[in-house]
């Protein structure tokens, strides 16, 4: 029911993450982004998470590390990317990814937007919480200079630079075999305000791991002192530069699989008469124009 940008839902699922959006999709609730905190590429969903509820393919990733090869489920920006775009077409995520402010007024959900407010009369409000912990900390770093790599992913045993991806530059100006690094760690929240875990730390303490693998810097002609000297050849220094910083609050579990998980035990179905189920159908199967 609208009349002057009011609505009316029997339920409305208020979250910010993945797994408030497949609450609401599995659920068929409108949802509403209280903010929006996007996966990176770099995170995963685990290799036996339910895809097959959402329509969408199962993908497994093999990254080479130095103990061989480690096995990834699908990206979540990939389910993150899929979820928004059917719900949103399907009239459930109202506001999309729109910057919005939310408030409770007078018994009604008040959402304020750059150009007006909406208001809404809601049967019952679901608000999808997690608990923290940590804070996942990700620290984009350009390698500027580098010898030739084959690793795609290090885990260490520390808390501070836990996880190193290699990826492929996305840089203006990069070339076509040119690889940046995305850092992961897992601080407190006192830490991630100590410059001892701070981005130069960050791009310092990466630095020290290449050296520590073996990885050196380009070569840079021959070295004069050969053969009294083992190395054949001289190396220029591994150049990294720090581009920016994301802190994240770290969730304390798997909160996307548990809420699929409690779906599937409480033997719910999203019904294929639905319109968001046909859609979503119609998606994977490439029939959008079909009426």
């Amino acid at each position: 029911m609208r009349k002057n940008h009011h609505y009316k839902v029997n339920k409305l699922v208020i979250g910010s993450d993945l797994s408030a959006l497949i609450y609401a999709y599995l659920n068929n609730y409108t949802f509403i982004f209280k903010e929006v905190v996007e996966p990176t590429p770099f995170e995963f969903l685990p290799l036996d998470f339910p895809l097959y509820l959402f329509n969408h393919d199962k993908v497994e990733i093999n990254m080479i590390s130095l103990d061989g090869t480690v096995k990834f489920g699908t990206p979540k920006l990939e389910l993150w990317n899929r979820l928004v775009f059917v719900m949103s077409c399907s009239g459930l995520l109202p506001f999309g990814l729109k910057d919005i402010a939310i408030r409770e007024e007078n018994g009604l959900v008040v959402v304020k937007t750059k150009s007006r407010n909406y208001y809404y009369e809601v049967g019952e409000i679901i608000k999808i919480k997690n608990t923290f912990h940590k804070y996942k900390v990700f620290d984009w770093i350009d390698i500027r200079s580098c010898g030739d790599n084959h690793l795609e992913y290090v885990k260490t045993d520390d808390d501070f630079v836990s996880e190193m991806f290699f990826y492929p530059s996305l840089r203006n100006g990069a070339k076509q075999g040119d690889n940046d690094l995305l850092v992961v760690s897992d601080l407190t929240e006192a830490q991630t305000q100590i410059f001892d875990y701070g981005e130069t730390m960050a791009r310092i303490r990466s630095k020290v791991l290449l050296h520590e693998m073996g990885i050196r810097g380009p070569r840079n002609g021959k070295n004069p002192t050969y053969p009294k000297s083992p190395e054949r050849y001289k190396y220029a220094p591994i150049k990294l530069e720090h581009s920016h910083r994301e802190i994240r609050r770290n969730k304390t579990n798997n909160r996307e699989l548990d809420i699929v998980q409690t779906h599937l035990n409480q033997g719910k179905n999203l019904s294929e008469y639905t319109y968001l189920y046909k859609f979503n159908r119609r998606v994977s199967q490439g029939s959008l124009l079909r009426t």
